[in-house]
């Protein structure tokens, strides 16, 4: 089945794909960023523990900072500023120590379900697959953007729950973004999936107009030669009948 067929079944077109691969990106960064909470200007509190960028950018895992209540760096053992008012958030509390794990392992999971999405809807757009995979396959990346989106809002609403009193940073604003983006995304790959043509770029709705078959050429038109070239078949006109003015 041509790629010009497939677009008339409302499959994944390259925006969407552009915007798999931002929200991707963005939750890979705040995976990897240490940049959930600012304690002060040069220490930061991530997913994976507290950095201190003015000595040598050493990570504290959230359990041993709980423990002593100090950061660790490679020369001396650095206090943290108010280290009572946080210990009383984060490690105080019962599971407090487990929620950067918690929502470490959520945005992991809607990382891993945005790029099997990506892979998916890549495979969509440039590949040549049948009709039943078309309809089948088709609603694989949005159902997986959808549960992606569903996990991050869950890890954002949990980490909103328990330290929303504290300053958030940049990270928790681009989080915010990714599921903002794959809900939206999610939401307009169903209904071109569902309803092709509302979501479509020009290109895609000039492709799928009903009444487009009529301008292809008839069959008759292109069969071929018997030299095995395509040419126009002939075609015979009828011999004029006669009337009363010719002669015999």
């Amino acid at each position: 089945m041509g790629r010009r067929v497939h677009r008339e079944y409302g499959l994944p077109n390259a925006n969407q794909i552009f915007l798999m691969l931002v929200i991707g990106g963005l939750w890979l960064l705040t995976l990897l960023r240490p940049h959930w909470l600012d304690f002060s200007s040069s220490i930061h509190g991530g997913l994976w523990g507290i950095v201190d960028e003015d000595s040598n950018v050493t990570q504290t895992s959230w359990t041993a900072y709980c423990e002593t209540f100090t950061i660790h760096t490679n020369a001396t053992a650095t206090t943290m500023p108010a280290t009572l008012d946080h210990a009383r958030v984060l490690c105080e509390h019962e599971g407090g120590v487990l929620l950067p794990e918690v929502v470490r392992s959520l945005l992991a999971t809607s990382v891993s379900l945005v790029f099997l999405a990506l892979l998916c809807a890549m495979y969509l757009h440039l590949g040549r697959p049948t009709r039943p995979q078309v309809f089948v396959l088709g609603m694989v990346p949005f159902a997986t953007i959808l549960s992606a989106s569903v996990l991050g809002i869950a890890a954002v609403w949990l980490w909103e729950a328990r330290l929303g009193s504290m300053d958030h940073g940049d990270c928790y604003g681009c989080a915010w973004a990714a599921c903002i983006l794959a809900l939206v995304t999610s939401i307009s790959m169903l209904t071109s999936w569902r309803w092709p043509g509302l979501c479509s770029v020009p290109s895609e709705r000039q492709a799928a107009v009903p009444g487009s078959a009529r301008f292809r050429p008839r069959r008759a038109d292109t069969e071929p030669s018997a030299n095995g070239t395509d040419a126009p078949a002939e075609h015979s006109q009828p011999e004029p009948a006669g009337s009363f003015r010719q002669m015999p």
